[in-house]
């Protein structure tokens, strides 16, 4: 008997409404959807023949440790066939404040209508070196423009010069947005 092969996509559209598309594999089904979830992405599932053939172009996307999803650029057409070819849904994050391992409260960004307007200084926020480059982690060092743009050091290089980026081009995860841990 032939098992049927299911591919999870993820779709969505960034701040400069580019269309951004992902396949994953059913073993990364929970993390993807939470990936989506952390990121304000659509998750689908394509396990019928046509659902399967839009997927072909679709690049593999990547899981990261803190739970973000690379999810690269696509073409706009093909981002119109997933849409026309697989259902997809918004997954919720958890809507209870959770505990991360070194004590600090996890602030849920589904009880924020806005989730970037979470970030502060000090907040770690996944951001493009340059346009197909890959996404890295950067540390907000202030906030200006009337708090739409963020003053940024690469986390992983803290020498190398600072950047600005707008704040709604740069990529969250909620296991990011930590508040003080309680004394």
């Amino acid at each position: 008997m032939k098992k049927t092969k299911i591919i999870i996509v993820l779709i969505g559209t960034d701040a400069d409404n580019r269309p951004h598309a992902a396949r994953f594999t059913e073993s990364e089904r929970e993390l993807a959807t939470k990936a989506a979830a952390l990121m304000g992405f659509k998750v689908g599932v394509a396990v019928d023949v046509r659902a399967i053939a839009a997927t072909k172009g679709v690049p593999a996307g990547r899981i990261f440790a803190k739970g973000r999803a690379l999810v690269p650029y696509v073409k706009q057409e093909l981002y119109d066939q997933l849409l026309a070819a697989i259902n997809f849904e918004t997954p919720q994050l958890a809507t209870e404040a959770e505990k991360s391992t070194d004590g600090a409260e996890i602030l849920p960004l589904s009880t924020t209508p806005e989730p970037w307007t979470a970030i502060g200084v000090g907040h770690v926020v996944l951001c493009e070196e340059a346009d197909g480059e890959g996404w890295w982690p950067a540390v907000v060092d202030a906030i200006g423009n009337a708090g739409s743009k963020l003053v940024l050091h690469w986390r992983d290089y803290p020498n190398l010069k600072k950047f600005t980026r707008a704040r709604r081009s740069v990529a969250i995860s909620g296991t990011e947005l930590k508040s003080k841990p309680a004394k």
